[in-house]
């Protein structure tokens, strides 16, 4: 998704930063904000945002945007990024955050496929607070949450990154859809691993069928059930 909205003329995201840079980077805005509580001057509110953004960009993997100066939209992405939505809210002021959600097995396999070590327990907790912050996000009046559902997306593609675009903002959401070639994948299994796993083997099914709450999460979320 990062590769496409980059696609359009207004975007610019960066990827990914190293874990360190974002986490001392949200450190060191909550400490300067918690010592400027009593006496905030103007050019911090005003600066605040984009300072962050930059020293994210600075500290990032790959090479940066060069359109990052000048475009309309612009951010980053980070694996579990929905953990931090509160402060990076205050960070940040309103914000978008574009959040994409797959069923629980699929999820599962790609995280096992490409990041063998995980237990399926771990990666179920995580799923599911996972869908707790985006669904906060959704309450909050202050963060405008994009979700997409990549199986749909992967079907449909021009429809659904339209609305994808329409949700953001952008200008002509549907010409943009039309240059993006959605068969080209940035983050495909097969990249990692030459013989990825495509089905659950009889353990995991067995531990889905025992917290059956795991496996409704992702249609819960659809319908606007809260996630216990």
């Amino acid at each position: 998704m990062t590769n496409a909205l980059n696609k359009h003329a207004e975007v610019a995201l960066e990827g990914e930063p190293y874990q360190p840079v974002f986490v001392n980077t949200l450190r060191f805005f909550e400490q300067v904000s918690q010592s400027l509580a009593t006496q905030t001057p103007p050019f911090w509110n005003d600066q605040r945002p984009m300072l962050f953004l930059n020293m994210i960009r600075a500290g990032q993997k790959h090479e940066q945007h060069p359109g990052f100066s000048v475009a309309h939209h612009v951010g980053f992405k980070l694996p579990r990024l929905e953990q931090h939505w509160e402060p990076l809210q205050a960070i940040l002021g309103p914000y978008t955050f574009v959040y994409c959600l797959r069923p629980f097995p699929s999820h599962w396999l790609s995280v096992c496929n490409r990041w063998p070590g995980h237990s399926i327990a771990e990666m179920a907790a995580l799923y599911l607070q996972s869908i707790r912050a985006a669904q906060a996000m959704q309450a909050s009046d202050r963060v405008n949450l994009v979700a997409f559902g990549l199986e749909p997306m992967s079907k449909s593609p021009r429809d659904h990154l339209t609305d994808v675009g329409q949700a953001i903002g952008l200008s002509a959401p549907a010409d943009w859809a039309r240059r993006v070639n959605a068969a080209k994948k940035a983050n495909a299994t097969e990249k990692f691993n030459d013989a990825p796993r495509l089905e659950l083997n009889e353990a995991e099914r067995d531990f889905l069928n025992r917290h059956p709450n795991i496996l409704r999460a992702y249609d819960d979320f659809w319908g606007g059930v809260p996630i216990a």
